[in-house]
């Protein structure tokens, strides 16, 4: 089996930071200081449904089949999810924010594969030197040129599920028993896991992520 895992490590676990819906009270800098801070930020549909975020006023967009991109704020103590008035005071079109939130990310969350030869599995180091996880396992499937280089490691498609908020496995759609765990790790992690986010398979293209199933051959 070929299965490599992009986790972020439980040693790294205690005190992290709560995500709260929308940005109200705290306030910003000029928008050129507030961009700093700027990230995205990624959650399932089927996660959200009950909780207060269902509820929240925070702007969000289809990414790949159930999973939606957030536009969020990063502090020392929560990620804030920001509504569209939160975005409008940036000064700057979604599209600016975007390509702004993916340079942040870019330099302050690479993907940094830790390899487990017995197991021929990766971990992602997402502690950024601190000693918990940062938070953004999950939207690491936004840093695209780092994914297109990771296909380049596999057998076939690249293939990637976020199942947890600090967790992102993938495997190659022509890996051995490699289709059949992924799906397994995907669906047992949302259930498992805290912070679930998706079940949700994706399969990289040269355009991005796209949803994933199975056709009943792999």
């Amino acid at each position: 089996m070929v299965l490599w895992f992009a986790l972020s490590c439980s040693l790294f676990s205690p005190g992290e930071p709560e995500v709260v819906e929308t940005e109200e009270e705290e306030e910003e800098g000029p928008a050129d200081e507030a961009t700093a801070h700027l990230r995205l930020y990624l959650q399932g549909r089927k996660a959200m449904e009950g909780s207060r975020a269902a509820d929240s006023v925070a702007w969000s967009r289809p990414f790949a089949g159930d999973l939606l991109l957030f536009f969020a704020a990063d502090r020392s103590d929560s990620i804030a999810l920001l509504s569209p008035d939160d975005l409008a005071a940036y000064g700057d079109d979604t599209a600016t924010l975007d390509a702004i939130a993916r340079r942040n990310m870019e330099e302050l969350l690479p993907l940094r594969p830790q390899p487990f030869p017995q197991r021929r599995m990766w971990a992602l180091d997402t502690s950024n030197g601190r000693t918990r996880n940062d938070n953004y396992g999950a939207a690491r499937l936004v840093l695209h040129e780092a994914w297109r280089e990771l296909q380049q490691t596999v057998e076939g498609d690249l293939l990637a599920a976020a199942p947890a908020r600090d967790a992102v496995i993938f495997t190659g759609s022509e890996e051995p028993d490699g289709v059949k765990n992924i799906q397994f790790l995907a669906k047992a992690m949302f259930e498992g896991e805290p912070h679930p986010v998706s079940p949700q398979v994706v399969r990289w293209t040269e355009t991005g992520w796209q949803a994933w199933e199975p056709t009943g051959e792999e």
